[in-house]
Formats: structure tokens, sequence, C-alpha cells
């Protein structure tokens, strides 16, 4: 089975143009890998580690590296998949050729096709499309540097691949994985990964993404859960005020940046509150009265 969870290569082309460079030497990702079977997080890492060349082409290899057995995601076989940079638009190598899989100069509507090609037990060939559309873009703003970020959606996919809508942003990838699609039958396999954890690299350094750290066993989920169903922050992202719902009785509101640092305390709320100035990703965690703690990460524009 090819190609079907995350990318472990990656292809750079030279660069014409002043954009990010895409996965330099020492970047890592983390991710969450979540089983049906436990009330659990546990994590993987990929690392970009050499140059090397693919196709005729200048290349980047990567190694991974598994928390433990029950890490290892759905397909149980992690095959390379190969990924291009070329000015302001991530190519990947799918069906013997480059496809665009995202352009950071893109416009709300724009759309693209990615055909992938999956060989059968018995040599047949199949073949299945995953439509992308763009819905929103914007500027993110992380570590000082900003960077272009696209929110890619399914755009009626075939049956076959569960696409996750979500960010694709520059330098750090897309929040659900560096290849946001898996095969349909591994979508609710055990265990299957969960979402980005952490990006780090020379230029932005260690980033953050989750209200617990990059290497952390989260025994349980139910905290993670727990705010999905009893409380909303929106409009997510914002402006500025952001309006808080909720049937819980809260008793404290901290904010914290996306180093992990906190920047603000909040002490009176009534509906909503105010996010610092400055624009970018930020934690917002909420305490009640009987000690839950519930996080939930906010960009401010």
């Amino acid at each position: 089975m090819k190609k079907l969870l995350f990318s472990l290569t990656f292809m750079l082309f030279y660069f014409f143009t002043t954009a990010q460079t895409f996965a330099p030497i020492g970047s890592t990702w983390h991710y969450s890998i979540k089983s049906n079977s436990q009330d659990s997080l546990r994590w993987m890492k990929v690392e970009t580690i050499t140059d090397t060349i693919f196709a005729g082409k200048s290349a980047k290899s990567f190694s991974y590296f598994f928390e433990s057995n029950a890490a290892f995601p759905c397909p149980s076989d992690v095959d390379t998949t190969f990924m291009a940079k070329s000015n302001d638009s991530l190519f990947i190598y799918e069906n013997g050729q480059w496809q665009m899989l995202v352009n950071f100069n893109a416009v709300a509507g724009d759309t693209q096709n990615i055909v992938l090609h999956i060989p059968g037990p018995f040599g047949q060939v199949a073949y299945r499309t995953i439509r992308i559309r763009v819905d929103s873009i914007r500027q993110l703003l992380v570590s000082g540097q900003s960077l272009k970020s696209v929110y890619l959606v399914n755009n009626n996919s075939d049956f076959s691949y569960d696409f996750h809508d979500g960010w694709y942003t520059e330098l750090i990838g897309h929040e659900f994985a560096l290849v946001p699609w898996v095969n349909a039958g591994c979508a609710f396999g055990s265990p299957y990964i969960y979402g980005r954890r952490c990006y780090s690299d020379s230029l932005l350094g260690s980033v953050n993404f989750t209200s617990f750290s990059c290497e952390d066993v989260v025994t349980s989920t139910a905290d993670v859960e727990l705010k999905k169903e009893l409380l909303q922050l929106s409009p997510n992202p914002t402006v500025g005020k952001l309006f808080l719902k909720t049937d819980l009785n809260i008793r404290a509101i901290s904010i914290y940046n996306i180093q992990g640092k906190r920047v603000s305390q909040i002490d009176s709320w009534n509906d909503g509150f105010e996010l610092p100035a400055q624009s970018g990703t930020y934690f917002i965690r909420l305490e009640t009265v009987n000690g839950k703690l519930i996080t939930d990460r906010i960009i401010k524009l």
C-alpha cells in the first residue's frame, strides 16, 4: 500500500524566488497517534536528515521514529513519498508524475486534482482522485516569520480516500499530516495518525501546536475531547474579541503564545474577552471550578 498517510521524503527544486525553504536539514515534525481501542495519544517523529537525488532532482531524505509499536500508524507498511517545492507551489509525486498539492499564492475557490495509482493484488490497476478546493487563505505569524497558509477542503474526492480539511502552511505543513489524506480502510484503523503536535527548524525554532509536549504520552484523551462537546470559542480565526459559550463553571482563563509562555490572565470575561494585539497562534486554557483544564487553539488575524 503506497503513499497513504504521511511524507517521509521530500524533494526541493532550486528556488528562483524568496519563498520560504521547505524541509531544511534538521527539521522535525511530531504527530499524535491514536488508537480506537485505547483512550490515549502516542507520538511519532519525522526528521530531515540528508540531501539526496531522486529522479534527477535535488531532494531531501527523512528518518522517522515511533514512540512504541503502539504508535506505528495504519497502514503498517510505511512507504516513501516525494514532494517538490517550486516558487510558491508544493508538488507531490503520484501516479508517475508531479502533481500540485498546494499553491501558496492561490485564491479562494481554486481547485486541483491529485490522481493516485493503486496497484491491486493480482496486477490490476485502480485510479483514485483526490479533489481539493481552496476555501480561504491567510498570512500566519509564527516565531516572528510571516508564512503563507491555505485552507484546503475535500471537493468530493473518490470514496476510497478520506481527505482531512485543514490549513497547509509554508514550512510547517498540514495540520493533519504532511500528506492530508488516508485510505478509507485506515481512517478508523488502530492506531492511526491524529494530527500535528510540533514543528522545529533552524528558522522558526520549536513550535508547539497542542496543549501537551511533543513527546508526551497522553494517557487519557477525555480532556482533549471535552471542549468539543461542552465549550465553544468563536470566531476562530478572529480579528480581536473571542466569544465564550459554555455550560461549564469557569474559574480562570489564561492565554499562552505558541512558545508556551503565558501572555495574559483574564479576570473578567462575561460572554467574551480580547486576545493580545499581536497576530499569531494562541492557546486558551480554561480551568473549571472542579479543577478540569480545557485548552483550545485560536488564530488571531
